[in-house]
């Protein structure tokens, strides 16, 4: 896994975390509550464990880092239920349902026709206008009794020929229904004028904060003007002055980014020509070690055990093994019988009862010199024990 979040799995690791804090919510309102199951609270315990042990496995994949800028992320969030779009949009509908009351056209036609009959007939009220019932039947489009007149309701008879019928067939005495109806009518009517008297008071308010805004209005336009008037001198300075030096600025940068490019060149040119140098040398360096190295007294470089030695006919080769753990290939002069280590300068003795040295070099015998152990002289041992005593390689090797 990557040792670092992407934001996807950064959304999906926050996730975890807020559904680890919804169950540990949940397992404190069932703790304190009665007759709970106890396998019930058993698996959401599991649950709860399950999911920590999941993110704890995630995060040990993290680097240093992005642990702490994790941690440091979800200690600033706190989990919240927010509605989706369409939770919104079903909560818009049925508010829209509860707000609104389907009504057949059948029963709207009898309803305003029993309110004309029964109220606007006979209406005279001056302050029209404000009339609930007159707005409900202009919103609704139901066709007024006189919609010519100006100076009074459009649904009200008063003034029509209709109106000399009504006279003629009313009695004086007033019915129950149109009392009741009078009275609701007042109750409202008084509403409205409560209602209209806040929103006087409210308009007051804000005619007065009107006027007193009137003067910041004015110095607001005031010092728009005194900016558009500096902004269009700034604007005459920067075509007529700097313009020319920025596009002399940006031509100067183009010849240093070309300048720049050259140098990179150059540099990598150097970087090829250096390597190629090295690797002259390096070449050189093992043509020189092919050629056998004079003999001297003081302690000689160590040879590495896999080196590639030119053989010739007028050499022997030799396989050194010290106390001081050097090992390594050579040749010298055939028929040593003592000869210096590289490494510390310690003499090493011929031992030519050792057998089955293997030459890494090609075909041809390999004597071995050692200090390791005591080898007898060959000058003082007889011809027939120089055999019967095969070579072990060393350990490592």
């Amino acid at each position: 896994m990557n040792p670092y979040l992407a934001r996807e799995e950064k959304s999906n690791f926050v996730r975890l975390t807020s559904l680890i804090q919804l169950v540990e919510d949940v397992l404190e309102a069932y703790s304190n509550a009665k007759n709970v199951d106890p396998a019930f609270m058993k698996y959401l315990r599991m649950g709860k464990t399950f999911l920590e042990k999941a993110i704890i496995i995630r995060t040990e994949y993290l680097d240093r880092t992005a642990k702490d800028e994790l941690l440091k992320q979800c200690g600033r969030l706190e989990f919240i239920c927010v509605p989706s779009l369409e939770a919104k949009k079903e909560m818009k509908a049925t508010l829209a349902l509860q707000s609104t009351i389907p009504m057949e056209m059948q029963d709207f036609t009898d309803w305003y026709c029993e309110v004309i009959e029964t109220t606007c007939k006979t209406c005279t009220r001056e302050a029209y206008e404000e009339c609930q019932i007159r707005r409900v039947l202009t919103k609704y489009g139901v066709y007024p009794i006189d919609a010519s007149t100006t100076n009074k309701c459009q649904y009200s008879y008063v003034g029509t020929p209709e109106a000399e019928t009504l006279v003629e067939v009313e009695s004086d005495a007033v019915p129950a229904e149109k009392y009741n109806q009078a009275v609701v009518e007042l109750t409202a009517a008084i509403e409205r004028i409560e209602n209209a008297e806040k929103q006087c008071g409210k308009l007051s308010i804000e005619l007065e904060r009107c006027n007193v805004g009137k003067a910041d209005t004015a110095r607001i336009e005031a010092e728009y003007r005194e900016l558009a008037i500096k902004f269009d001198d700034l604007s005459i300075k920067v075509e007529s002055e700097y313009l020319p030096e920025i596009e002399r600025l940006r031509k100067r940068n183009e010849e240093m980014e070309a300048a720049n490019a050259a140098v990179i060149a150059a540099v990598a040119a150097h970087e090829v020509a250096k390597e190629k140098m090295i690797d002259a040398m390096k070449s050189l360096l093992e043509k020189q070690d092919d050629v056998p190295a004079p003999r001297k007294e003081e302690a000689k470089p160590p040879t590495p055990i896999h080196a590639v030695e030119r053989p010739t006919s007028a050499s022997q080769q030799y396989r050194v093994e010290c106390k001081c753990d050097a090992e390594y290939f050579c040749r010298m002069n055939p028929g040593r019988q003592t000869a210096g280590c590289r490494d510390c300068s310690a003499p090493v003795y011929v031992d030519l009862n050792a057998k089955g040295i293997k030459n890494p070099f090609g075909d041809g015998d390999v004597v071995l010199l050692t200090n390791r152990y005591r080898t007898e002289s060959v000058r003082a041992m007889p011809a027939k024990q120089f055999s019967g005593k095969e070579y072990q390689e060393p350990v490592g090797l």
